[in-house]
């Protein structure tokens, strides 16, 4: 996240920023890395917070002066909750990039009315879950005439790309017994709106464990194969609660598949993902996946992959009321679980704390297509995304 700020917008020009962590040498380590990076000194006069999350007394210095806190520190249930609760307090505007959807549902139970009361925004999942489905979902929404309901979705996935230790830590948690319980809410949280009631519009997910012939949205797609995508699981949660905050189409069905150019790919995909998700929740097996096979949190896949050889392209379909398709492609040129996720929560963190004006006055609980929606494509695009649709009557 440094680096990308760094080397998009400098320090000390246009965008006023600092660092925090726990340790000010580590800190004061960053910014001589990033300045080695980079070539230059300018890092070294990047401005630092030392601040423990789970120190309460440390937080006001984090947030009383800040517009936006971006928070790369899971696992969130671990590490976030009190970063959420004081920008809530403060009226800070806050962005993470958790895919915790337990975490957030309890967060959202807990703080949406304050939020509200102050100002803030706490936008989560900011980064790979879930920015590009969100916004890919509103882009077709938008396009479809007036008074008509968008009422089906296809998302088809073509990516290489590495899971991170941090990743692999909260998956870990989560099928381990771990996770924290579900909130105490009569209904679904993702569903709440900002005055605490049940929305009337929802998404549902339906998910395929089987390898199919991929949905005809364009000559190229028509010819490859389907298979399950395990994130698709959360990208379809947070679907459904940018669906019930917009109010627009009442139920959507919601679809996302990993695209594969064959059969056997597609089903080496496939099994690969249960084999392994069955190992994860075996004890026996899961102890030596962690020591022998996985990831540590801050360990992940090389700079050179990231930056030339992984990917994500999103083909998407929405389907309207009266029978419009829209179609669309989103590009990320870079490894979207590392490098472009860091700029996609840069990104978002900058729109709330430039870009007010573009935004609505409205704190609470938001996704990043409901909280920024355009302003922070037009953001996206501008540093590197490549975003196209079409409409077809």
């Amino acid at each position: 996240v440094a680096e990308h700020i760094c080397r998009t917008y400098g320090v000390g020009k246009k965008v006023k920023w600092a660092i925090a962590g726990r340790s000010q040498s580590k800190l004061d380590q960053v910014k001589k890395d990033l300045s080695e990076l980079l070539g230059n000194n300018e890092a070294l006069s990047i401005d630092t917070l030392v601040v423990d999350t789970s120190v309460v007394s440390t937080l006001p210095t984090l947030v009383k002066d800040t517009r936006a806190v971006i928070t790369t520190a899971g696992p969130f249930q671990r590490y976030g909750s009190n970063v959420v609760e004081f920008c809530a307090k403060y009226g800070t505007h806050y962005v993470d990039i958790t895919g915790e959807l337990r975490w957030l549902q309890n967060m959202i139970v807990q703080w949406q009315e304050t939020a509200k009361k102050t100002g803030a925004k706490i936008v989560s999942m900011c980064g790979h879950d879930c920015v590009p489905w969100d916004l890919t979902v509103m882009k077709l929404e938008e396009a479809l005439p007036d008074g008509e309901e968008l009422i089906s979705v296809y998302c088809l996935n073509e990516a290489v790309l590495d899971a991170s230790g941090g990743t692999v830590e909260t998956m870990i948690m989560g099928t381990s017994g771990q996770e924290i319980p579900a909130p105490n809410c009569k209904f679904d949280p993702l569903r709440m709106l900002p005055d605490g009631t049940q929305s009337p519009c929802t998404a549902i997910f339906e998910p395929s464990l089987l390898v199919k012939k991929s949905p005809p949205i364009n000559g190229r797609m028509a010819s490859t194969y389907a298979s399950f995508f395990v994130m698709a699981l959360v990208n379809a949660d947070i679907v459904k609660r940018s669906t019930a905050l917009r109010q627009t189409s009442k139920n959507v069905l919601y679809h996302e598949y990993s695209a594969l150019p064959d059969f056997k790919s597609a089903f080496c995909l496939l099994f690969g993902q249960i084999a392994f998700f069955t190992a994860l929740f075996n004890p026996v097996t899961s102890t030596l996946l962690q020591k022998l096979v996985l990831p540590a949190p801050g360990q992940g896949p090389s700079r050179d992959a990231m930056e030339n050889k992984h990917f994500l392209a999103i083909t998407a379909q929405g389907i309207g009321s009266k029978g419009t398709k829209v179609e669309s492609v989103m590009y990320f040129p870079r490894d979207t679980g590392y490098m472009d996720t860091a700029r996609m929560v840069a990104e978002s963190g900058l729109t709330l704390a430039l870009d007010a004006p573009l935004l609505s006055r409205e704190g609470g609980f938001f996704t990043s297509s409901t909280g920024m929606g355009n302003v922070l494509l037009d953001r996206l695009c501008r540093t590197g995304t490549k975003f196209a649709l079409k409409v077809h009557k």
